[in-house]
């Protein structure tokens, strides 16, 4: 009888630089942030935590168009670190009904 797991490979991922990632140990209910450049290997009862982003959808012939932003749009095991790595835009309304848009 064969099973679909091999005892003696380890699940790696080699995360880019100026990225994390958060991996999660179901067992002893912990989690750990890594940060690239690394090379990260699971235990024997780790799991990467996979990140819901919102996102839109990409046109490439209108870069430069802000669309509306859609829940869960985008999944990833990393996230990129730094001031280019997302971006978003915030209406604020105030008392005085003045609008503003934060980019």
């Amino acid at each position: 009888r064969r099973s679909g797991r091999t005892k003696y490979k380890v699940v790696t991922y080699q995360l880019p630089h100026n990225a994390i990632c958060q991996v999660y140990d179901f067992k002893s209910r912990a989690q750990r942030l890594v940060f690239g450049p690394d090379l990260v290997m699971l235990g024997p009862d780790e799991e990467f935590t996979v990140l819901s982003l919102s996102g839109s959808e990409w046109v490439p012939g209108e870069a430069n168009v802000v669309r509306p932003k859609q829940p869960d749009l985008i999944k990833a095991l990393f996230l990129f670190l730094g001031p280019d790595s997302m971006s978003d835009v915030i209406n604020v309304e105030t008392l005085d009904h003045a609008r503003l848009s934060l980019r």
